[in-house]
């Protein structure tokens, strides 16, 4: 479950049925405060979600704000909000979590795969957790600036 005034998918005031964002527009000082609104104005800088983690859940990679902007720009249908996706899991219940990579050998075995070979390190370079870094920090690079370039090249 989830809330939030994610445009193509706003949450609804169970009182009212209005749209959240339509109830904060109209409520801003008192809902959102001055602080907030004079940063983000009244749309919510955050989405809140409530999850199951009784099962594993998928990677999620999110762009950073810039890129997040220029991709809306470029294409709105597909990328329908500007902001970037910050998150932070609290738990309710006792349960296991999972960050960072998968073992280096089957990150290797992904980069021989032809969309990703590009970016893949020249087997003279050393293969590790540093150059892992590397290449990531190189992909997100290479889709800002392919967002940048016209909807039509």
């Amino acid at each position: 479950m989830w809330m939030g005034t994610y445009p193509s998918n706003p949450a609804l005031v169970l009182s009212s049925g209005e749209e959240l964002q339509k109830v904060l527009d109209a409520n801003a000082e008192s809902m959102i405060g001055e602080k907030v609104m004079a940063k983000f104005g009244t749309n919510l800088p955050f989405l809140p979600k409530i999850l199951s983690m009784e099962k594993a859940l998928p990677l999620q990679i999110h762009p950073d704000k810039e890129l997040a902007r220029m991709l809306h720009e470029r294409d709105p249908e597909k990328f329908t909000d500007t902001n970037h996706k910050p998150e932070i899991a609290v738990a309710l219940f006792k349960f296991e979590a999972f960050a960072g990579f998968m073992p280096l050998g089957v990150i290797w075995d992904l980069f021989q795969l032809e969309p990703l070979k590009r970016f893949s390190p020249k087997l003279e370079d050393t293969w590790n957790r540093k150059k892992l870094k590397e290449l990531s920090f190189d992909c997100c690079r290479h889709q800002r600036a392919r967002s940048k370039r016209p909807l039509n090249s």
